[in-house]
């Protein structure tokens, strides 16, 4: 089984042609991000794609950019993954993420939304994953457990370290049932590394966050299993470490080459540990 990293876009500093450039020099696989709105310069950016050799994952943000305004409704927020799908198509991604939906919406509506984007993904005949990320549908890990027991060809990307500032704890350590069973749905890594005041710990290179990182990697190990039970031949991650204003010290790229390089020496060392098939 592969490994395949990806560039994050979301933070890249610098043109398009930057982030190729930086994507190959590292050694990621591809990149992921949002495309560009103007249709030459997606052409132009899946011609730098194709030379470099590089694969993409779209990234697609209704209801708003960062977190979803409550005043957009259900119907726009698939007007507008429709639009973002036609987009990404451009590119021929292997996978398009959302950060979709709302927390704010009842369970029913959840599962009413998540049918149509279901179909949208059927119609389109593309991998679509969501994302499981703050003020979103996901938010929460026992509620997108509930949202997959009703549903369960939807597919995660799963951001633990999102869950961790949600919860206020390293929350996937409480119950490792509840880890298998979102796993068995998750077709796609976030690698950060949260903890139990936020998101994102400043540096996981620090000691101090070594409980923080062994957790991370456990669970993320607990996809993989799930993911190889499934046959898959390649499985994707993003390192996703952002810039943060509170640490401008740090090097938000910086951190995700240490990122990659731990993933992938992580997953080797996994994989050479797995009985033979």
């Amino acid at each position: 089984m592969l490994l395949l990293l990806f560039k994050p876009l979301r933070g890249h500093r610098g043109t398009l042609e930057d982030a190729v450039r930086h994507a190959r020099q590292a050694g990621f696989d591809g990149i992921e991000g949002t495309p560009p709105s103007a249709p030459d310069q997606r052409l132009l950016f899946q011609e730098q794609l194709q030379e470099a050799e590089l694969a993409f994952i779209g990234e697609i943000c209704t209801g708003g950019t960062e977190g979803p305004d409550p005043a957009i409704s259900p119907n726009q927020h698939l007007l507008e993954l429709r639009a973002g799908i036609e987009r990404c198509l451009d590119l021929s991604p292997i996978l398009i993420n959302l950060r979709t939906g709302a927390d704010s919406w009842s369970l029913d509506l959840q599962i009413d939304y998540f049918e149509k984007v279901l179909e949208m993904e059927s119609d389109y005949g593309v991998d679509i994953t969501v994302e499981t990320t703050r003020g979103r549908s996901l938010f929460h890990p026992w509620v997108t457990r509930e949202i997959v027991d009703r549903l369960p060809d939807l597919k995660l990307t799963c951001d633990f370290a999102q869950w961790c500032c949600t919860a206020g704890r390293l929350v996937m350590n409480d119950d490792q049932r509840l880890l298998r069973e979102l796993a068995e749905n998750c077709w796609h890594l976030h690698a950060s590394i949260g903890y139990h005041d936020g998101p994102q710990v400043s540096d996981p290179r620090l000691p101090e966050h070594a409980e923080a990182l062994a957790s991370h990697l456990k669970w993320w190990e607990a996809v993989w299993n799930m993911q190889v039970q499934r046959g898959l031949e390649a499985v994707t991650a993003q390192p996703a470490f952002q810039p943060d204003a509170r640490f401008p010290e740090i090097d938000a790229w910086e951190i995700n080459r240490w990122m990659a390089r731990l993933l992938r020496e992580r997953f080797d060392n996994w994989e050479s540990a797995l009985p033979p098939r």
